[in-house]
Protein backbone atom coordinates (compact mmCIF):
# COMPACT_ATOMS: atom_id res chain seq x y z
CA UNK A 1 0.00 0.00 0.00
CA UNK A 2 1.34 3.38 -0.53
CA UNK A 3 -0.62 4.88 2.19
CA UNK A 4 -0.65 4.09 5.78
CA UNK A 5 -2.02 5.68 9.03
CA UNK A 6 0.54 6.77 11.40
CA UNK A 7 -0.89 5.14 14.60
CA UNK A 8 0.82 6.15 17.95
CA UNK A 9 -0.06 4.18 21.14
CA UNK A 10 1.15 4.97 24.58
CA UNK A 11 1.26 3.09 27.42
CA UNK A 12 -1.71 4.53 29.79
CA UNK A 13 -0.53 6.21 32.72
CA UNK A 14 -1.27 4.75 36.66
CA UNK A 15 -3.88 7.60 37.19
CA UNK A 16 -5.93 6.79 34.36
CA UNK A 17 -5.84 3.31 34.89
CA UNK A 18 -6.61 3.59 38.60
CA UNK A 19 -10.25 5.78 37.63
CA UNK A 20 -10.92 3.46 35.32
CA UNK A 21 -10.42 0.42 38.34
CA UNK A 22 -12.39 2.14 40.31
CA UNK A 23 -15.21 2.63 37.33
CA UNK A 24 -15.43 -1.34 37.09
CA UNK A 25 -15.27 -1.73 40.37
CA UNK A 26 -18.09 0.37 41.06
CA UNK A 27 -20.17 -1.38 38.63
CA UNK A 28 -19.23 -4.62 40.20
CA UNK A 29 -20.64 -3.33 43.65
CA UNK A 30 -16.50 -3.28 45.24
CA UNK A 31 -16.12 0.14 46.78
CA UNK A 32 -12.60 1.03 46.34
CA UNK A 33 -10.41 3.68 47.81
CA UNK A 34 -8.82 6.29 45.28
CA UNK A 35 -5.28 5.80 47.17
CA UNK A 36 -5.58 1.30 47.34
CA UNK A 37 -6.47 1.44 43.31
CA UNK A 38 -3.21 3.56 43.14
CA UNK A 39 -1.51 1.75 44.87
CA UNK A 40 -2.57 -1.33 43.13
CA UNK A 41 -1.94 -0.66 40.15
CA UNK A 42 1.83 0.90 40.85
CA UNK A 43 2.31 -2.23 41.94
CA UNK A 44 1.49 -4.75 39.33
CA UNK A 45 3.49 -2.21 37.09
CA UNK A 46 0.19 -0.92 35.18
CA UNK A 47 -0.78 -4.13 33.82
CA UNK A 48 -4.53 -3.74 33.03
CA UNK A 49 -5.49 -7.46 33.22
CA UNK A 50 -3.86 -8.30 36.65
CA UNK A 51 -5.57 -5.36 37.93
CA UNK A 52 -8.92 -6.76 36.88
CA UNK A 53 -7.81 -10.12 37.78
CA UNK A 54 -7.25 -8.52 41.77
CA UNK A 55 -10.74 -7.40 41.60
CA UNK A 56 -12.38 -10.14 40.50
CA UNK A 57 -10.42 -11.66 43.69
CA UNK A 58 -11.30 -9.27 46.29
CA UNK A 59 -15.00 -9.09 45.08
CA UNK A 60 -15.89 -12.76 46.00
CA UNK A 61 -14.73 -12.03 49.90
CA UNK A 62 -15.51 -8.58 50.52
CA UNK A 63 -17.55 -5.28 48.86
CA UNK A 64 -15.33 -2.85 50.27
CA UNK A 65 -11.47 -2.54 49.78
CA UNK A 66 -9.57 0.24 51.61
CA UNK A 67 -6.30 1.86 51.55
CA UNK A 68 -5.01 -0.01 54.50
CA UNK A 69 -6.38 -3.11 53.19
CA UNK A 70 -4.69 -2.98 50.01
CA UNK A 71 -1.63 -2.58 52.02
CA UNK A 72 -2.04 -5.64 53.79
CA UNK A 73 -3.24 -7.61 50.25
CA UNK A 74 -0.63 -6.16 47.92
CA UNK A 75 2.13 -8.83 48.89
CA UNK A 76 0.07 -11.25 47.03
CA UNK A 77 -0.26 -10.13 43.51
CA UNK A 78 2.69 -6.98 43.44
CA UNK A 79 5.15 -7.80 40.80
CA UNK A 80 8.87 -7.98 41.36
CA UNK A 81 9.89 -4.29 41.41
CA UNK A 82 13.56 -5.11 40.02
CA UNK A 83 11.89 -6.34 36.86
CA UNK A 84 10.00 -3.07 36.30
CA UNK A 85 13.12 -1.07 36.42
CA UNK A 86 15.36 0.53 33.61
CA UNK A 87 19.43 0.88 33.71
CA UNK A 88 18.24 4.37 34.55
CA UNK A 89 16.25 3.43 37.45
CA UNK A 90 19.35 1.23 38.92
CA UNK A 91 21.53 4.67 38.69
CA UNK A 92 19.14 6.59 40.76
CA UNK A 93 18.66 3.66 43.22
CA UNK A 94 22.56 2.92 43.42
CA UNK A 95 23.47 6.83 43.54
CA UNK A 96 20.65 7.51 46.01
CA UNK A 97 19.71 4.60 48.07
CA UNK A 98 18.04 5.82 50.89
CA UNK A 99 15.90 3.09 52.73
CA UNK A 100 17.22 0.49 49.80
CA UNK A 101 19.35 -2.93 51.02
CA UNK A 102 22.35 -3.76 50.04
CA UNK A 103 21.04 -6.49 48.05
CA UNK A 104 18.18 -4.75 46.55
CA UNK A 105 20.99 -2.09 45.10
CA UNK A 106 23.34 -5.06 43.57
CA UNK A 107 20.22 -6.16 42.35
CA UNK A 108 20.07 -2.74 40.21
CA UNK A 109 23.44 -2.93 39.34
CA UNK A 110 22.51 -6.44 37.51
CA UNK A 111 19.96 -4.95 35.43
CA UNK A 112 22.47 -3.52 32.91
CA UNK A 113 25.94 -4.76 33.93
CA UNK A 114 27.75 -3.22 31.44
CA UNK A 115 26.00 -0.03 30.89
CA UNK A 116 25.56 0.60 34.27
CA UNK A 117 28.67 1.49 36.06
CA UNK A 118 29.15 4.47 32.80
CA UNK A 119 25.54 5.60 33.96
CA UNK A 120 27.05 5.86 37.37
CA UNK A 121 30.27 7.20 36.43
CA UNK A 122 28.53 10.08 34.62
CA UNK A 123 26.01 11.15 37.25
CA UNK A 124 27.96 10.69 40.27
CA UNK A 125 29.11 13.97 40.47
CA UNK A 126 25.48 15.75 39.71
CA UNK A 127 24.45 13.52 42.75
CA UNK A 128 27.00 14.75 45.34
CA UNK A 129 26.30 18.31 44.53
CA UNK A 130 22.82 17.61 44.83
CA UNK A 131 23.43 16.45 48.15
CA UNK A 132 21.90 18.32 51.51
CA UNK A 133 24.41 16.48 53.83
CA UNK A 134 26.83 18.27 56.35
CA UNK A 135 30.79 17.13 55.11
CA UNK A 136 33.22 18.03 52.35
CA UNK A 137 32.18 17.42 49.31
CA UNK A 138 35.44 17.03 47.88
CA UNK A 139 36.18 14.17 49.82
CA UNK A 140 33.44 12.36 49.32
CA UNK A 141 34.22 13.28 45.80
CA UNK A 142 37.74 11.76 45.85
CA UNK A 143 35.95 9.05 47.44
CA UNK A 144 33.43 8.17 44.91
CA UNK A 145 35.91 8.43 42.58
CA UNK A 146 38.26 5.49 43.87
CA UNK A 147 35.78 3.19 44.63
CA UNK A 148 35.13 3.58 40.47
CA UNK A 149 38.79 3.25 39.85
CA UNK A 150 38.25 -0.10 41.42
CA UNK A 151 35.38 -0.64 39.65
CA UNK A 152 37.06 -0.18 36.35
CA UNK A 153 39.86 -2.09 37.72
CA UNK A 154 37.44 -5.36 38.04
CA UNK A 155 36.07 -4.60 34.63
CA UNK A 156 38.96 -4.69 32.77
CA UNK A 157 40.10 -7.89 34.61
CA UNK A 158 37.13 -9.42 34.15
CA UNK A 159 36.55 -8.70 30.37
CA UNK A 160 40.62 -9.24 29.42
CA UNK A 161 40.75 -12.91 31.18
CA UNK A 162 36.86 -13.70 30.74
CA UNK A 163 36.65 -14.05 34.59
CA UNK A 164 33.17 -13.74 35.17
CA UNK A 165 32.94 -14.73 38.90
CA UNK A 166 34.42 -11.11 39.60
CA UNK A 167 31.02 -9.79 38.45
CA UNK A 168 29.78 -9.76 42.05
CA UNK A 169 32.85 -7.80 43.26
CA UNK A 170 32.28 -5.30 40.46
CA UNK A 171 28.68 -4.83 41.63
CA UNK A 172 29.89 -4.05 45.50
CA UNK A 173 32.24 -1.58 43.62
CA UNK A 174 29.73 0.52 42.06
CA UNK A 175 27.31 0.15 44.78
CA UNK A 176 30.06 1.63 47.09
CA UNK A 177 30.19 4.96 45.02
CA UNK A 178 26.60 5.53 46.06
CA UNK A 179 27.73 5.45 50.07
CA UNK A 180 29.24 8.41 49.17
CA UNK A 181 27.17 10.22 46.78
CA UNK A 182 23.69 9.99 48.47
CA UNK A 183 21.98 12.73 46.81
CA UNK A 184 19.04 13.25 44.33
CA UNK A 185 19.26 12.78 40.77
CA UNK A 186 16.72 13.54 38.01
CA UNK A 187 16.87 11.64 34.76
CA UNK A 188 20.28 10.08 34.50
CA UNK A 189 22.49 11.95 31.43
CA UNK A 190 23.68 9.36 29.13
CA UNK A 191 27.03 8.06 29.52
CA UNK A 192 29.49 10.52 27.25
CA UNK A 193 32.25 7.44 27.35
CA UNK A 194 30.18 5.50 24.55
CA UNK A 195 30.64 9.23 21.81
CA UNK A 196 34.31 9.55 22.90
CA UNK A 197 35.22 5.91 22.04
CA UNK A 198 33.39 5.52 19.05
CA UNK A 199 35.50 8.69 17.93
CA UNK A 200 38.29 7.77 19.38
CA UNK A 201 37.95 4.00 17.69
CA UNK A 202 37.47 6.20 14.27
CA UNK A 203 40.60 8.70 14.45
CA UNK A 204 42.67 4.77 15.26
CA UNK A 205 41.71 3.54 12.09
CA UNK A 206 42.09 7.04 9.96
CA UNK A 207 45.67 7.03 11.57
CA UNK A 208 46.60 3.65 10.26
CA UNK A 209 45.39 4.01 6.81
CA UNK A 210 47.60 7.45 6.81
CA UNK A 211 50.78 5.44 8.06
CA UNK A 212 49.99 2.67 5.09
CA UNK A 213 50.05 5.54 2.84
CA UNK A 214 53.12 6.98 4.27
CA UNK A 215 55.14 4.19 4.45
CA UNK A 216 56.65 4.52 1.55
CA UNK A 217 58.01 8.02 2.38
CA UNK A 218 58.62 7.90 6.40
CA UNK A 219 60.35 5.50 8.30
CA UNK A 220 58.29 6.29 11.78
CA UNK A 221 55.26 4.05 13.09
CA UNK A 222 51.90 5.46 13.93
CA UNK A 223 52.77 7.49 17.24
CA UNK A 224 55.45 9.30 14.83
CA UNK A 225 52.98 10.15 12.17
CA UNK A 226 50.16 11.23 14.60
CA UNK A 227 52.46 13.50 17.08
CA UNK A 228 55.68 14.51 14.50
CA UNK A 229 54.51 14.27 10.70
CA UNK A 230 51.02 14.78 10.95
CA UNK A 231 51.37 18.36 12.13
CA UNK A 232 54.08 19.45 9.76
CA UNK A 233 52.37 17.82 6.87
CA UNK A 234 49.22 19.36 7.40
CA UNK A 235 51.13 22.76 7.61
CA UNK A 236 53.06 22.55 4.36
CA UNK A 237 50.07 21.35 2.39
CA UNK A 238 47.28 23.76 3.19
CA UNK A 239 49.86 26.95 3.62
CA UNK A 240 50.05 27.04 -0.38
CA UNK A 241 45.87 27.24 -1.18
CA UNK A 242 45.87 29.69 1.80
CA UNK A 243 48.34 32.14 0.41
CA UNK A 244 48.26 31.79 -3.46
CA UNK A 245 44.66 30.19 -4.16
CA UNK A 246 44.36 28.56 -7.15
CA UNK A 247 47.87 28.58 -7.79
CA UNK A 248 49.17 26.95 -5.03
CA UNK A 249 46.96 23.88 -6.14
CA UNK A 250 49.64 22.31 -8.01
CA UNK A 251 52.24 22.49 -5.38
CA UNK A 252 49.96 20.89 -2.87
CA UNK A 253 49.28 17.85 -5.06
CA UNK A 254 52.64 17.67 -6.19
CA UNK A 255 53.52 17.55 -1.92
CA UNK A 256 50.51 14.81 -1.85
CA UNK A 257 51.88 12.58 -4.31
CA UNK A 258 55.52 12.80 -3.02
CA UNK A 259 54.41 10.99 0.62
CA UNK A 260 51.49 8.82 -1.26
CA UNK A 261 49.01 11.06 0.12
CA UNK A 262 45.36 11.01 -1.36
CA UNK A 263 42.83 13.60 -1.11
CA UNK A 264 40.95 11.98 1.85
CA UNK A 265 43.85 12.30 3.67
CA UNK A 266 43.91 16.07 3.17
CA UNK A 267 40.52 16.93 3.31
CA UNK A 268 39.27 14.43 6.24
CA UNK A 269 42.02 12.43 7.85
CA UNK A 270 44.31 15.31 9.04
CA UNK A 271 41.31 17.47 10.49
CA UNK A 272 40.14 14.91 12.49
CA UNK A 273 43.81 14.27 13.76
CA UNK A 274 44.25 18.25 14.67
CA UNK A 275 43.66 19.73 18.09
CA UNK A 276 41.16 22.42 18.12
CA UNK A 277 42.56 25.45 18.17
CA UNK A 278 46.16 24.57 16.64
CA UNK A 279 46.91 24.49 12.91
CA UNK A 280 45.39 26.01 10.00
CA UNK A 281 42.07 25.74 9.62
CA UNK A 282 41.12 24.11 6.16
CA UNK A 283 37.20 26.02 6.64
CA UNK A 284 39.11 28.98 5.93
CA UNK A 285 39.93 27.83 2.64
CA UNK A 286 37.50 29.78 -0.13
CA UNK A 287 35.45 27.29 -2.43
CA UNK A 288 36.78 28.27 -5.62
CA UNK A 289 40.12 27.11 -4.35
CA UNK A 290 38.95 23.81 -3.48
CA UNK A 291 36.96 23.41 -6.48
CA UNK A 292 40.10 24.15 -8.58
CA UNK A 293 42.06 21.54 -6.26
CA UNK A 294 39.68 18.68 -7.10
CA UNK A 295 39.73 19.03 -10.82
CA UNK A 296 43.26 19.22 -10.96
CA UNK A 297 43.47 16.57 -8.43
CA UNK A 298 41.07 14.24 -10.65
CA UNK A 299 42.46 14.62 -14.06
CA UNK A 300 45.87 13.14 -13.04
CA UNK A 301 47.07 9.86 -11.63
CA UNK A 302 48.28 9.84 -8.26
CA UNK A 303 50.56 7.42 -6.09
CA UNK A 304 48.19 6.84 -3.52
CA UNK A 305 45.99 4.56 -6.06
CA UNK A 306 49.13 2.52 -6.82
CA UNK A 307 49.76 2.19 -2.81
CA UNK A 308 46.05 1.05 -2.25
CA UNK A 309 45.84 -0.93 -5.53
CA UNK A 310 48.86 -2.98 -4.18
CA UNK A 311 47.47 -2.97 -0.51
CA UNK A 312 44.63 -4.59 -1.49
CA UNK A 313 46.65 -6.97 -4.06
CA UNK A 314 48.82 -8.03 -1.46
CA UNK A 315 45.71 -9.37 0.65
CA UNK A 316 44.23 -11.28 -2.31
CA UNK A 317 47.40 -13.56 -2.46
CA UNK A 318 47.68 -16.83 -1.46
CA UNK A 319 49.64 -18.51 0.45
CA UNK A 320 51.84 -21.12 -0.78
CA UNK A 321 52.46 -24.71 1.06
CA UNK A 322 54.90 -24.96 3.27
CA UNK A 323 57.70 -27.78 2.96
CA UNK A 324 59.27 -27.57 5.86
CA UNK A 325 60.76 -30.63 7.50
CA UNK A 326 58.55 -31.11 10.07
CA UNK A 327 55.52 -30.45 7.34
CA UNK A 328 56.70 -33.84 5.69
CA UNK A 329 54.61 -37.30 5.93
CA UNK A 330 57.57 -40.31 7.03
CA UNK A 331 59.74 -41.23 3.99
CA UNK A 332 57.91 -38.68 1.55
CA UNK A 333 60.18 -36.03 -0.06
CA UNK A 334 59.82 -32.47 -0.30
CA UNK A 335 57.89 -31.74 -3.64
CA UNK A 336 57.31 -34.98 -4.34
CA UNK A 337 53.78 -35.43 -5.87
CA UNK A 338 51.70 -38.85 -6.36
CA UNK A 339 51.21 -39.89 -9.68
CA UNK A 340 47.63 -39.09 -11.07
CA UNK A 341 45.48 -41.79 -11.80
CA UNK A 342 45.25 -42.55 -15.85
CA UNK A 343 41.62 -42.64 -16.73
CA UNK A 344 42.61 -42.78 -20.45
CA UNK A 345 40.97 -46.63 -21.42
CA UNK A 346 41.96 -46.39 -24.65
CA UNK A 347 44.35 -49.00 -23.95
CA UNK A 348 42.19 -51.12 -22.88
CA UNK A 349 40.01 -50.54 -25.77
CA UNK A 350 43.02 -51.23 -28.17
CA UNK A 351 44.32 -54.79 -26.46
CA UNK A 352 40.75 -56.00 -26.41
CA UNK A 353 40.43 -55.03 -29.96
CA UNK A 354 43.79 -56.80 -30.98
CA UNK A 355 42.81 -59.54 -28.73
CA UNK A 356 39.79 -60.36 -30.76
CA UNK A 357 41.55 -59.94 -33.73
CA UNK A 358 43.97 -62.13 -33.01
CA UNK A 359 41.31 -64.74 -32.10
CA UNK A 360 39.51 -64.46 -35.44
CA UNK A 361 42.89 -65.06 -37.33
CA UNK A 362 43.32 -68.22 -35.77
CA UNK A 363 39.88 -69.33 -35.85
CA UNK A 364 40.45 -68.23 -39.67
CA UNK A 365 43.42 -70.00 -39.86
CA UNK A 366 42.39 -73.54 -38.19
CA UNK A 367 39.39 -73.71 -40.55
CA UNK A 368 39.25 -75.94 -43.51
CA UNK A 369 38.51 -74.84 -46.85
CA UNK A 370 35.75 -75.11 -48.51
CA UNK A 371 35.97 -77.63 -51.68
CA UNK A 372 33.65 -77.38 -54.51
CA UNK A 373 32.33 -80.10 -56.40
CA UNK A 374 32.63 -79.95 -59.84
CA UNK A 375 30.25 -80.98 -61.95
CA UNK A 376 30.39 -84.40 -64.33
Amino acid sequence: ANHFFDLRLRRPQKGTIARRAMDVARREGLALDGNAADLLVESVGNDIRQVLNCLQMWRRNSSTVSYMDMKSRIWQVEKDSILRMTAFDGVRSILDPKDQTLFQRQDSFFLDYSLVPLLVQQNYVDSIQSCHEMGDKSTRMSAASEALSDCDLIDSMLRRDQNWSLLPFQAVMTVRVGTHTRGGLGFPKFPEWLGKNSTGNKRRRLLGDLAMHLSSAVSGGQEAVRLNYAPVLRRRLVSPLLQKGAEGVQETIAMLDEYGMSREDLFETLPELQLPGYGEDLDKIDSKTKSAFTRKYNQGVHRSQAIAGAAQAGTGKKRKVSTAPEDLVDGDEAGEEEPEEDNDVSQFVAKKKGKGAAKSKKAGGEAKPRTKKKKA
